[in-house]
């Protein structure tokens, strides 16, 4: 039996993803505890890597609940891990504790994500406001640092050939007609680096959802198993992390 089966993925059809029913909450509830099943096996190593949970547990697996934070929709459940704790907190000294301007959700995160179509594995660059490595990012570029576009060019030669896509969403509260952009890193000939930041620089901006992920069907015998997702997971983590520290603010 797969680790996740239809009816977790079909609860994120567009009749469930607003839905706080009873029924719905429980299929929720229980994707939580397998997601937090493979935090446990995952965790240690990821520490080794770097990478770290969000520091309260119970924001280890994202929302469950339709709410102002999600816009409403419940449209996938997920596990991230980014920087230690420590270094998001020094970012959130002079904040207002009740606004928390520089989360956990602020910052470039490693993720594992159940959607509708399937699992997604990943980086989560930028939720629509704040985002720290987006700031980071921009500032870089725009001041033409040679040193950090040079790192960022040869990391992007290191992703090519994995299938991983970077996506670029509307909040859908910007009134300038954006819907959404992606960049496939294995679909783009000559210098994919350069083309990549041109279209980053062009598409990339506040309002706007921010991710680099690789799709998995959910029928892909890769993800079947809790041992195979967390096998690709790995992976993942390893084929982007040079990409992940050339991108994070320093």
């Amino acid at each position: 039996m797969a680790f996740f089966d239809k009816k977790d993925f079909e609860i994120f059809n567009s009749d469930k993803i607003s839905s706080n029913l009873s029924d719905v909450r429980e299929i929720r509830k229980s994707i939580k505890e397998r997601l937090l099943l493979i935090n446990e096996d995952i965790e240690e190593r990821m520490n080794d890597m770097g990478l770290y949970r969000h520091k309260d547990t119970e924001h280890i697996v994202s929302l469950l609940t339709p709410c102002v934070f999600n816009h409403g929709k419940v449209n996938w459940i997920g596990i991230r891990y980014g920087k230690h704790p420590d270094v998001i907190d020094s970012l959130n000294f002079n904040a207002d504790k009740n606004d928390d301007i520089y989360g956990f959700q602020k910052h470039n995160c490693f993720q594992i994500d159940v959607c509708r179509t399937g699992i997604e594995m990943g980086i989560f660059h930028a939720v629509p406001n704040g985002s720290v490595d987006r700031m980071y990012c921009h500032q870089m570029l725009d001041r033409e640092d040679e040193g950090f576009k040079r790192d960022l060019c040869d990391a992007i030669e290191g992703i090519i050939g994995y299938g991983f896509v970077w996506s670029i969403g509307s909040d859908g509260l910007s009134m300038d007609g954006f819907s959404s952009s992606s960049f496939s890193f294995d679909d783009v000939e000559g210098d994919v680096g350069e083309k990549f930041i041109e279209w980053y620089k062009k598409n990339d901006c506040e309002g706007r959802y921010s991710s680099l992920l690789c799709h998995y069907s959910r029928l892909d015998d890769r993800v079947e198993s809790i041992v195979g997702i967390e096998d690709e997971f790995f992976k993942v983590v390893s084929r982007l992390k040079r990409l992940y520290d050339v991108i994070c603010w320093k």
